[in-house]
């Protein structure tokens, strides 16, 4: 497989890379302040503000994801200040980089190729949920490990190094997309070393440690796939991969030196990148309870209910009932637009297992299937646990520029072909969807036009965003409540899962951790926090009874305070809760 950037440097593609980081540039700043998630946004600022005034990680304040994504941006909250929008500042500089390394990606295959390629990851990515998640983060870092092992083609300690190193530091920023990504690398270097080593790859030299690598990842997939609740995603999404490891479980045969080798440097790569955290947890003598609240609690926690719900068929349909005629132009238009990304999971995975299988059949030629296709197939099942919009959105953009990347090289058509598609999802993606609220159901997406957006700033603290009208309307009641019936140094609780009450308000948590469905996952956990909010009652409750991260858990505490506590407000989905021996003071 050629490097891509070979021969490129007598290339005039310095304009067109400029043209490519301006677009970016333009469309990351004039977006950047004009998505909030209430609960998301408050996670991450309220642990990140906890940590930036030196509350240790996993022991005063749980992580829930893993511990690199605290770590940005409480350095963006110390540099640009105490406001929601300092969040999105990072995700600026990682989206003009991302969209650098996709143009020298696609350099080869034309410059209006690539400078369109460059948008797909903003457009189609970041513009959809500019919030300052742990996905974007993810998403660079893959696109990342996708251009190094497309420049860097020499299979050994180097390659298998580096490749461990951006696995691991994934893992650090969300621990399921960092398993899934492994699996895709080490499946992608074990395919890459036996297609290298030809017919000596099929010689007598023992094999089982290559069997028994591939087996145990294939059994993970099958495991973590067969637990997803959605049928018709596994079929779009997640058959894929297994099909791939199956595949490579029956032909691909590595003597067990290279496989040992290619294991080795890649976790040694891996240690380097966890040797922060590490090093953090062992100043604070902190191990156990980091291994519990990212790892042992999340696994409890990916099985909430409303992760297994159907959600692909729903979409699906809401699409294609949009195609109706009468629906009018721009229902029509959202359409096709949804059924285009869902069947460019579908293409991608489809194309790659028929790509495996001919090579299969013929030894002969270059290597068939390139790093980028290869770690899609794997990557598009972080969307497979919760086939809701954003989350579709969030490996949407890798799947993409999966799809165009062969169909750019094959014919000239092709390659305009190409251009085309890009043009018009890029176009529509951000004309039509970036910067509107994160909607409530695939039918709001599909008919109702983008709402008009209020800047908050003055009216509501730390909030420098453009939002909606009623969400101030709803916090501005909802902060002038907390701050006449409390005082700064008060603690106040919100449940589950609310915690920019915490940041705007500037109260404090009187627990570690910010989801409650995470911080209480069996009875006796219940009953500490009941007794801890019975000695030390915290100033204000605050319940969303319709947030879907409420479970028996957090309904029983709600049903034990009621004693202690009487219904002071309703505002919006909230209820605010306070002592009944405060009432009339």
């Amino acid at each position: 497989m050629p490097n891509p950037l070979s021969n490129i440097a007598g290339r005039n593609f310095l304009l067109p890379l400029f043209l490519a980081v301006i677009v970016n540039g333009l469309l990351l700043w004039h977006f950047h302040d004009r998505t909030w998630w209430p609960p998301d946004d408050g996670f991450s600022a309220h642990i990140a503000e906890r940590f930036a005034q030196g509350e240790a990680l996993s022991r005063e304040v749980d992580q829930f994801v893993s511990g690199y994504l605290h770590f940005v941006n409480a350095a963006a909250l110390e540099l640009f200040g105490k406001d929601l929008v300092s969040l999105r500042y990072p995700l600026i500089a990682l989206g003009l980089i991302q969209s650098t390394l996709v143009f020298l990606l696609f350099i080869r295959k034309g410059t209006a190729l690539a400078v369109l390629a460059s948008v797909v990851p903003t457009a189609l990515g970041v513009l959809q949920y500019f919030n300052p998640n742990q996905h974007w983060y993810c998403l660079f870092w893959t696109i990342v490990l996708a251009w190094f092992l497309t420049t860097r083609t020499e299979n050994g300690p180097r390659r298998f190094w580096v490749t461990g190193f951006l696995v691991f530091v994934i893992y650090m920023f969300r621990q399921v997309t960092g398993i899934l990504t492994a699996v895709g690398a080490l499946s992608f270097l074990l395919y890459d070393a036996w297609e290298e080593e030809g017919e000596t790859a099929r010689s007598s030299q023992p094999a089982l440690f290559c069997r028994i690598l591939i087996g145990l990842m294939l059994g993970g997939m099958i495991f973590y796939i067969g637990r997803m609740g959605d049928r018709l995603g596994i079929l779009f999404l997640g058959i894929w991969p297994l099909i791939v490891l199956g595949w490579m479980a029956l032909r691909v045969r590595l003597p067990n030196g290279k496989v040992l080798e290619i294991v080795k440097y890649f976790l040694l790569g891996g240690s380097v990148a966890l040797l922060p955290e590490i090093l953090y947890q062992l100043f604070f003598g902190n191990l156990g309870s980091w291994f519990d609240d990212t790892f042992l609690r999340m696994v409890h926690y990916a099985q909430a209910d409303f992760f297994k719900k159907q959600m692909l068929f729903i979409h699906i349909k809401a699409a294609v009932s949009a195609l109706d005629p009468f629906a009018g132009g721009i229902a029509w238009v959202n359409g096709l637009f949804w059924l285009g990304i869902f069947g460019a999971y579908l293409w991608v995975g489809a194309e790659t297992v028929k790509n495996l299988f001919a090579r299969g059949r013929s030894r002969a030629g270059g290597r068939s299937i390139p790093p980028l296709p290869f770690l899609s197939v794997f990557y598009a099942v972080v969307s497979l646990q919760y086939l809701i919009p954003h989350y579709i959105h969030e490996t949407l953009p890798l799947v993409a520029l999966a799809w165009g990347w062969g169909r750019g090289e094959r014919s000239p058509q092709g390659k305009w072909a190409v251009v085309a598609v890009y043009a018009f999802f890029c176009f529509w993606g951000a004309a039509v969807y970036a910067g509107r609220p994160v909607p409530r159901s695939i039918d709001e997406i599909l008919r109702t036009p983008p709402k008009k957006l209020t800047y908050a700033g003055g009216r509501l603290p730390f909030t420098s965003l453009w939002i909606e009208e009623e969400d101030i309307e709803v916090y501005s009641q909802m902060l002038q409540l907390i701050q006449r019936e409390t005082r700064p140094e008060d603690v106040i609780f919100a449940v589950p899962y609310e915690a920019q009450f915490y940041f705007l308000s500037g109260r404090r948590n009187p627990f570690p951790f910010t989801i409650f469905s995470h911080g209480v996952q069996n009875e006796g956990e219940l009953q500490a926090v009941i007794r801890s909010v019975n000695e030390h009652p915290p100033a204000l409750i605050i319940n969303a009874p319709s947030d879907k991260r409420q479970d028996r858990f957090s309904e029983e505490f709600i049903e034990t305070i009621q004693g202690r506590y009487a219904l002071l407000a309703d505002v919006g989905m909230f209820e605010i809760y306070r002592p009944v021996d405060r009432i009339g003071k």
